[in-house]
């Protein structure tokens, strides 16, 4: 089975991060998927199915703190290691799969550890606001495939320079979560 790391900066309850996590669980049959959160409070977190890891800071709080926090620091001067790497661990994955811009710090990490690097775009109005152009035109260049979240941010990024391995996935929605609880011939009497 294929090893994809999503990425997301927050994992909490906003429409990208609901996005991610129901994609994911669409694809739990095809990938052994773990997801990373630099976020140490993921709102997420009791969401996400007993297929799919989650690694996060809090992570670190296993009763070993102390000797954990030393080792660390011992560590650092000789072997530099960045927390993904601290969490994720330094294996190599075969997807990588970085929610939203506000993921683009995870990028050299993600280019250097996958097979694959994909970037999943829910916004555009990053561009407008001060982050690193450069860098984001470097990703947008750089990741192997683009899912945008409509036609709206496709088209957007292809006026950036991407002409290919771009696709719109749209946000899915999960039925289970989202269904009324009368059957729909009852809709009408019920409501007088």
């Amino acid at each position: 089975m294929l090893k994809l790391l999503a990425i997301t900066p927050l994992l909490s309850r906003s429409g990208s991060e609901i996005s991610l996590l129901n994609l994911l669980e669409a694809i739990t049959g095809d990938f052994d998927i773990t997801i990373f959160t630099p976020n140490k409070i993921p709102g997420l977190k009791s969401e996400i199915s007993k297929e799919i890891k989650l690694i996060f800071p809090a992570k670190l709080n296993d009763g070993k703190e102390i000797f954990n926090r030393i080792y660390w620091k011992v560590r650092k001067p000789f072997q530099p290691i960045t927390l993904i790497e601290k969490l994720a661990g330094r294996q190599g994955w075969d997807v990588i799969l970085l929610n939203t811009f506000l993921s683009i710090s995870y990028f050299d990490y993600a280019r250097s550890k996958a097979k694959i690097v994909v970037l999943y775009v829910h916004e555009t109005e990053l561009f407008l606001s001060g982050v690193d152009r450069k860098k984001i035109e470097q990703i947008i260049e750089n990741a192997d495939l683009i899912l945008c979240s409509s036609n709206y941010v496709k088209n957007y990024l292809m006026i950036l320079g991407r002409k290919n391995d771009i696709e719109v996935l749209y946000p899915s929605l999960d039925f289970t979560k989202f269904s009324l609880p009368l059957g729909s011939n009852g809709i009408r009497e019920s409501l007088g």
